[in-house]
Formats: structure tokens, sequence, C-alpha cells
């Protein structure tokens, strides 16, 4: 009798260290499944952030805003949806300075008429070729919406491919032009832009109303 007590004695000590049969084996089978989940949700949230990367393939940068994507607007004046989200940075910049709707439109003339409200990279920038574009451009080593140069002080090539960083670059030269709100709008452009066509601007300003229309 005896020997069957110290039998019963064993078997329940050793059930206590089998997992999966006693509390103690529950808990080390849940801590378990918690690092399991808890490895399934980091690879998880670096799917969503890098879903590119996730599939194996090259992703752009993110953009150096570091601010979420605007609610999209449906696309006006024959734009596309690109085109449509690029010209509304570009609205959302001067909002954010306060800018009437005049600097909009110098805005989006200028943009419009360097890449028609696309975010170029350019290849002989390689560096360019790496972020986030709407195709590519060849003007000296002019890159993004805007085709600001690097060399020119505009800012690093990363910056001048976020359309954000643009917008505002572009707009802080406007800002610090004496006078350019009493500027004709292809003034104000090729005060800011230096253009070798400084004409070529005022054919953009009927869509250019519209799109301000449309994002106001």
């Amino acid at each position: 009798m005896l020997a069957c007590a110290f039998g019963l004695v064993v078997a329940v000590v050793l059930a206590g260290v089998v997992p999966g049969t006693t509390v103690a084996g529950r808990d080390l089978a849940a801590n378990a499944d918690e690092a399991a989940i808890i490895d399934r949700n980091r690879q998880d949230d670096s799917r969503r952030d890098n879903p590119e990367a996730s599939r194996g393939q090259r992703r752009a940068a993110p953009a150096l805003s570091g601010k979420p994507a605007a609610k999209p607007v449906r696309p006006v004046a024959g734009l596309s949806s690109t085109q449509m989200a690029n010209a509304q940075v570009i609205v959302l910049a001067a909002r954010k300075r306060k800018l009437p709707s005049r600097a909009m439109l110098v805005g989006l003339m200028t943009a419009m008429q360097e890449t028609n409200l696309r975010n170029l990279a350019n290849p002989g920038v390689p560096a360019s070729l790496r972020h986030q574009n709407d195709g590519t451009g060849t003007d000296h080593d002019s890159v993004g919406v805007f085709q600001q140069r690097p060399s020119q002080g505009w800012g690093s090539v990363a910056e001048l491919m976020d359309p954000h960083y643009a917008a505002g670059a572009f707009f802080g030269r406007l800002e610090r032009t004496p006078g350019w709100e009493k500027l004709p709008l292809t003034r104000a452009a090729q005060t800011v832009q230096r253009s070798a066509f400084p004409s070529a601007y005022a054919k953009h300003e009927t869509k250019a109303r519209k799109i301000v229309a449309a994002l106001a």
C-alpha cells in the first residue's frame, strides 16, 4: 500500500513538469504561444511598413515629411490620380504656410510647366532613382515635381524627391520675393523658378484655377 502511495506521489510530481498536462505545463505552452504571436505581429508590422520588401522587391524610401497622405480627391481638369495627388500636396503646402490662393496658383502653374505635375527622377542623378517617382526627366540635375536642382541649393536629392519638401521649398522662396503678391502670376513663378521659358507658365492658369477650386 505504501508502494502504491509512493507511486502516486511520483506520478503527480512528474506530471507537474510535463508540458500541457498541468498549470506549469500550460504556462510554458502559453508563453511559447505568446512569443509566437508577438513575432508574427512584428512580421505583420514590417510587411505593412514595407510591403515591397516582403515580396523581395526594392522599395523607395519613405517620404521625408513623416506625415500621412492626405485623403485622395477626385481628379479634375483632366488630371490623373497621380497628378491630382501631387497637386493636392502643393495646395496643402501653401495652406500650411497660410498663403493665399494666388500662391497656390503660382505653385501649380510652375509644377505643371516643369513636370506636368509628376514627381520625376533623373537618370543623370542616380540617387533620385531610388526614390518614389512618376517617371524620369533629363534636364541638368533637376529632380522632383518642381525640377529643382540640388547643385543650386534647393536641397538634397532625397529631399527634392519628396513632393512635400519640394513644395515647401518653392513657397519658401516665393515668400522671400518682395511684392510677389502684386506680381503677375507668370512673373511670380519666374522669379522663383528662373525658367528658360518664362512665358510658358501662362497657359496653365485656367487648369490651375480649376484645381484650386476643387481643393479649396
